[in-house]
């Protein structure tokens, strides 16, 4: 099974990262303030149009890793 891609865009001012899988765009993380590791604070959010019922899930939390790690679970809920 495919993994999750993360692409950083190059041209914007913060980190942010387009989330695919395959062709399709799963979700984005953006930077949305960076500084010291305490006051850092990551935005996720995910997005899914397909079947019967959206599938909209995101939060704001303190690292880019947790950003990914509730990306990943929100989107392994989404395939069940």
């Amino acid at each position: 099974m495919a993994k999750l891609v993360y692409t950083r865009l190059q041209d914007q001012p913060r980190e942010t990262y387009f989330v695919t899988r395959g062709s399709l765009i799963v979700g984005r993380i953006d930077c949305i303030f960076a500084g010291s590791a305490a006051a850092e604070q990551w935005m996720w959010g995910m997005q899914l149009d397909i079947g019967a019922a959206p599938y909209r899930r995101g939060a704001t939390v303190s690292s880019l890793e947790e950003a990914v790690g509730a990306l990943e679970a929100a989107w392994c809920s989404w395939k069940l």
